[in-house]
């Protein structure tokens, strides 16, 4: 079973769905992405038990089983949706096989599905977050609920599509995180990797050098020299290359206004963004979106 959300404006259906507090997957042959935000209980995965106390996030395909055993105050989210949410390519079958005979783009797409489908001793599909963490995926799942309470204009397929693969970028950075055994946000010392996530996590906000010195109980030259030795790049030209890169995946993924692509990847000046687009990738974003077709 697939479930559908639906444009009474145009009665357009998209491949995906939001639901409140309603963990029951059975027979639901999509993905599922579970949000815990609050309490705690045990999870069934698949037969195998999980402590499960908030912040944390379940990616489950559409061949497993879930269930909550037990819980004490837990509030929780869940987001299904198809794979053709992402590319059109793919679909609940497919991003299971091998991926030789398709472009070059859509396999690059594939990797936004791999915390969902790839099991190891190591990662059964649950993930511990940090506050921010939790703080960016609630509110990209509050941001997709909310497209689909106002069905503003005739961008409501892209843009639905450009917070689930927002999303999904999201989960993969997580994912990354959390393989290679970083703990986000520690309390004390300034981890270059708790940064690193805390800006890719952050990239659509306003971000000082000064907000990071204060977070992670830093200063400004220990920074510099810690990051640079780590990343090779200043913090700044670290961050203006993720937004760019944001940039091109919604510019090539979607067909959202490039204004909003512009804000979207953290860019308030028109002509700032149009400037940095051009030194990175050579084109301006709307040249670079015609290259994509």
């Amino acid at each position: 079973m697939e479930f559908y959300i639906e444009n009474p404006k145009s009665n357009l259906k998209l491949p995906v769905y939001v639901e409140e507090n309603k963990l029951n997957i059975k027979g639901i042959s999509m993905l599922k992405l579970i949000l815990v935000g609050e309490g705690n209980g045990i999870a069934e995965v698949n037969g195998d038990k999980f402590a499960a106390a908030a912040p944390v996030l379940f990616c489950l395909n559409d061949r497993e089983s879930f269930k909550v055993l037990e819980e004490e105050n837990m509030k929780a989210r869940m987001v299904c949706f198809s794979p053709a949410m992402v590319n059109t390519a793919f679909d609940i079958e497919n991003i299971y096989g091998k991926l030789e005979g398709f472009p070059e783009t859509t396999r690059l797409d594939h990797f936004y599905f791999i915390p969902f489908i790839k099991r190891s001793g190591d990662f059964r599909g649950k993930m511990d977050l940090g506050p921010n963490s939790y703080k960016k995926l609630s509110s990209l799942i509050d941001a997709l609920k909310q497209q689909n309470i106002n069905y503003s204009d005739g961008f409501w397929p892209c843009r639905n599509r450009s917070f689930i693969i927002e999303l999904l970028l999201s989960v993969s950075h997580i994912y990354a995180e959390n393989l290679s055994g970083v703990l986000e946000l520690s309390s004390s010392g300034s981890n270059i990797q708790d940064i690193l996530l805390y800006l890719q996590l952050n990239y659509n906000t306003k971000i000082r050098i000064q907000d990071i010195t204060s977070r992670f109980h830093t200063n400004r030259n220990t920074l510099s020299k810690r990051f640079k030795e780590e990343t090779g790049l200043s913090v700044m030209d670290y961050m203006l290359r993720l937004r760019i890169k944001i940039a091109c995946i919604l510019l090539r993924d979607t067909n959202l206004p490039i204004t909003e692509v512009m804000e979207r990847a953290g860019f308030t000046d028109a002509s700032y963004w149009g400037r940095a687009f051009k030194r990175f990738t050579g084109m301006t974003p709307t040249d670079y979106r015609r290259r994509q077709v």
